[in-house]
C-alpha cells in the first residue's frame, strides 16, 4: 500500500509539472503576435497599453489579412517611401476668419492709450488688451498659414529605418520658435496599433507605431503613422502597405486618393536628415 501511494503521488507531481510546462509554452506562443482566440480578451499585448487602444496589428513579418494600400502618397521609389499625415483642427477652416474678427479689438485698444493718456488705469488696461489680442491674432495666423498641416513620415528600406517629421508648435505662445524635430527608429522595433479619438474636432481612428525594446513587447515611446480617419480598415491596409514595402514585397504604385487635402505651411527637413532618409547606407 505504501508503494502504491508513493507511486500515485509521483504521477500527480509529473502531471502538475507537465501542465505547468504546457501553460508556459502557450504563454510564450502568444507573445509576439495576436491575442488568443477569445472574443472577450480586450487587452493589448504591448505594455504599457496605449490610451484609447482599439486593436493590435500583425507584426511586420507575419501574414496580414488585408491587401496593402495607402491613403495618400508623396513619393515612392526603390530606396524610400514618404506618406503625409494630415491633421484636423478648427484653425484649418476658421483660423483666418477668427483672426479677422480680432482686428477691431486690436485697433480699439491701440488708440485707447492716445485718447485716455491722462488716466493711468485705462492706459494700463489698453496696453494689456493690445498685447492679448495681438498675441491671439498672431497665434491664429501662425497656426493657419505657417504650421504644416501634412507632416510626413519616411520609410527607408535600405537602412530599415523610419523617419518621423514633427513640428513642435505651441498652443498658446506665438512669440517663441516652433522647432522641427526628426524622430528616427529602427523598423523592426516598431509595432502597429489602432486607437480611437473622441474629441470635439478630432473624432475617428488613428494608426500609431509603438517602439518596443528589442525582443520584447515593452513600449519605449509612440508616434502617429497617420492622424484621424473614419475607416479602421484603411489603417490596417496602410500598415500592411508599410510592412510589405519594407520587406521588398510588391505594393500598389498609386495611393487610394490621388488628390491631397489643402495644405498650409511648408515642410523643411534638416539637411542632414533629409539626405540620410533618402539615400542608402
Amino acid at each position: 500500500m505504501a508503494n502504491q501511494k508513493s507511486g500515485n503521488k509521483a504521477q500527480r507531481r509529473a502531471s502538475v509539472s507537465s501542465g505547468g510546462t504546457t501553460k508556459q509554452c502557450q504563454s510564450a506562443d502568444t507573445m509576439p503576435g495576436e491575442h488568443p482566440g477569445n472574443p472577450f480578451y480586450r487587452r493589448s499585448v504591448l505594455s504599457p497599453q496605449a490610451e484609447r487602444w482599439q486593436a493590435d496589428l500583425p507584426v511586420q513579418w507575419l501574414e496580414h489579412s488585408v491587401e496593402p494600400n495607402t491613403i495618400w502618397l508623396n513619393e515612392k521609389n526603390d530606396i524610400w517611401l514618404e506618406i503625409p499625415r494630415y491633421e484636423n483642427h478648427i484653425s484649418w477652416s476658421g483660423g483666418d476668419t477668427f483672426a479677422f474678427l480680432l482686428v477691431p479689438f486690436i485697433f480699439f485698444f491701440s488708440i485707447s492709450p492716445i485718447l485716455f493718456w491722462w488716466d493711468i488705469r485705462i492706459f494700463l488696461v489698453s496696453m494689456m488688451g493690445v498685447v492679448f489680442f495681438l498675441s491671439f491674432f498672431k497665434l491664429l495666423i501662425r497656426m493657419t498659414y505657417h504650421t504644416p498641416r501634412g507632416t510626413p513620415v519616411r520609410l527607408n528600406r535600405k537602412r530599415q529605418k523610419i523617419y518621423i517629421y514633427e513640428h513642435r508648435r505651441s498652443s498658446w505662445n506665438p512669440w517663441t520658435e516652433w522647432p522641427v524635430e526628426i524622430r528616427v527608429f529602427h523598423w523592426d522595433e516598431v509595432r502597429g496599433e489602432i486607437t480611437f479619438e473622441a474629441g470635439r474636432y478630432n473624432q475617428g481612428y488613428q494608426l500609431h507605431g509603438a517602439v518596443c525594446q528589442p525582443g520584447t513587447n515593452r513600449v519605449r515611446e509612440r508616434f502617429a503613422l497617420t492622424w484621424t480617419v473614419g475607416d479602421p480598415e484603411a489603417l490596417r491596409e496602410l500598415w500592411c502597405y508599410c510592412c510589405r514595402y519594407m520587406q521588398y514585397q510588391p505594393v500598389p504604385e498609386e495611393a487610394r486618393f490621388a488628390e491631397h487635402p489643402q495644405q498650409w505651411g511648408h515642410i523643411h527637413w534638416p539637411e542632414e536628415m533629409d539626405t540620410e532618409s533618402r539615400t542608402a547606407p
